[in-house]
């Protein structure tokens, strides 16, 4: 009995610690956007983080969605805070950044595309007979999204087809596939691969003509300036090298509580009110187009990570409750 608590709570703190690393990721990657052109640590970094940082929230949203909800629950919980946020989003844009916009409740704004993702892929139920033809069918719909011309925003289709299958393995999941990955041999092992493959990636950003917007799952491959076939290519490596990463980190990532767990179970907050923050910087300052030497990189991670400790206080997460 004592072994089975103990492996719970080791489950609960290392997806937590996890969760806690990849929103402050998602917060840089943002802050990155207009410049990570201008030196090659910000590159690399974009491409970094790029790489897996979306679908390992997704693995991890997959994960604590092994339960099956009521539609109305999901309604209450997802996809009313969307409409409510959208709302929110239309007048900042409109009224406080003066920028040209609609109430487009179909074509989600900035970060909010993520809710509507969740609501629908909430709402595929878990046949375990079919698994393996129902992941297959994902990673088919995934890559065969790229072959369209639909908008890259409406109803977030590309995105959600595309980040599904990460959903479908983190949901798929087990305690005893965790227990492999956290043994020393397979952690050791996960250091080796994850190290090879940040510094491979990293040599790979700065010597390519290609966008880390391949990792983005919006956009189609005429977008992104290739083939069918390059794409489809492309797509499918994406896929691939994600999926190290994630699980890579499985075998990295800390298992006690420390404040990065706190953060991991606040995520919800960090992401939303960020997203004021950047499109104010965004839309009323040149400062982001600006950051270009050492130092200048250095102050805006440090105010990347300060932005999201800032916003993993109670009261942020208090003002979401308020809101689902």
């Amino acid at each position: 009995m004592s072994t089975q608590v103990s492996n719970k709570k080791e489950r609960e703190y290392l997806f937590d610690n996890y969760r806690g690393i990849l929103i402050f990721l998602i917060v840089t990657g943002h802050f990155l956007d207009l410049n990570y052109k201008n030196n090659a640590i910000l590159t690399s970094i974009k491409w970094f983080i790029y790489s897996f940082h979306v679908p390992a929230f997704v693995f991890i949203s997959g994960y604590f969605s092994k339960k099956d909800f009521p539609i109305t629950v999901l309604v209450k919980s997802i996809l009313l805070p969307y409409l409510v946020l959208e709302i929110i989003y239309y007048f900042y844009y409109t009224y406080l950044l003066n920028v040209s916009t609609g109430l487009y409740l179909l074509y989600p704004k900035f970060s909010l595309w993520y809710l509507v993702c969740l609501f629908v892929w909430r709402l595929v139920p878990d046949i375990k007979k079919y698994r393996p033809l129902i992941l297959i069918l994902a990673i088919t719909g995934g890559l065969l999204i790229g072959l369209s011309g639909i908008k890259s925003n409406f109803l977030t289709l590309p995105r959600m087809l595309v980040f599904f299958p990460f959903f479908l393995l983190g949901r798929w999941f087990t305690e005893e596939n965790l227990t492999f990955f956290r043994q020393k041999k397979i952690r050791i092992l996960s250091v080796t691969i994850f190290s090879v493959a940040t510094v491979g990636l990293s040599i790979f950003a700065n010597n390519t003509t290609l966008s880390p917007k391949v990792f983005y799952g919006r956009y189609n491959y005429s977008f992104l300036k290739q083939t069918s076939l390059e794409g489809l290519l492309a797509r499918s490596i994406c896929y691939l090298f994600s999926l190290i990463i994630i699980y890579s980190l499985l075998g990295i990532v800390s298992r006690r509580q420390s404040y990065l767990s706190t953060i991991g179970q606040r995520t919800l907050a960090i992401y939303i009110f960020h997203g004021f923050v950047y499109n104010f910087f965004k839309y009323k300052t040149t400062i982001l187009h600006e950051v270009s030497t050492p130092v200048e990189t250095l102050l805006l991670l440090l105010f990347c990570v300060s932005l999201t400790l800032l916003f993993s206080l109670p009261i942020f997460t208090t003002m979401i409750k308020k809101i689902s």
